[in-house]
């Protein structure tokens, strides 16, 4: 939890510390704030297509799995389909959903102009993952019997519930923004 919390506190504030002395128009797309012909720059880019790439596999496959586990639990109990006809059809199944994933997901990117309408919903879960999940990992070491001593126990409460707390600001604050700034509301 001190490595992700220590890793993305650093991120934030050297980001902040780059743009600190730059107008207030930072376009949300962190890499066209830097010139097109930083070399290193470019190599961040290179590596962020590569992590796209290579991380789209794993999640189809994690995608495609939920789905399959839905499709196979609606059959088994909806219809009169027996789970030995399911297994001797499962690699077919699993072909057709991965083939429907993969066009859903190319439909989707060749249809939405924007994909800042998109990404920045989703960046107020990055809250979830920076702060809440950690706060209720912290809850869950806590639960009886713990021996760290009182002093100790009551802290790591109270650490928990302000991540936890703190977690949930950041989320609302996030996607209140961003709904307002796909709607119009305010100029983002």
């Amino acid at each position: 939890m001190a490595v992700c919390v220590g890793v993305y506190s650093l991120t934030g504030a050297f980001g902040y510390l780059t743009f600190n002395g730059r107008p207030v128009c930072i376009n949300a797309d962190i890499l066209r704030n830097y010139c097109p012909r930083d070399i290193p720059v470019n190599v961040a880019r290179v590596m962020l297509v590569l992590c796209i790439i290579t991380s789209y596999p794993i999640l189809c496959f994690v995608g495609r799995s939920a789905l399959d586990n839905s499709v196979v639990t609606a059959l088994l109990a909806f219809s009169k389909i027996s789970k030995e006809s399911l297994e001797r059809w499962q690699l077919t199944r699993l072909r057709i959903e991965a083939v429907i994933w993969f066009l859903l997901s190319l439909g989707l990117a060749i249809f939405i102009p924007d994909i800042v309408k998109v990404i920045q919903p989703l960046g107020g879960l990055a809250a979830t993952f920076i702060f809440i999940f950690p706060g209720c990992c912290l809850l869950q070491l806590l639960k009886p019997p713990v021996s760290y001593g009182l002093p100790v126990t009551v802290f790591l409460y109270i650490s928990a519930c302000i991540l936890i707390i703190l977690g949930f600001y950041i989320l609302g604050i996030a996607v209140v923004y961003s709904l307002m700034s796909n709607t119009g509301a305010i100029k983002s």
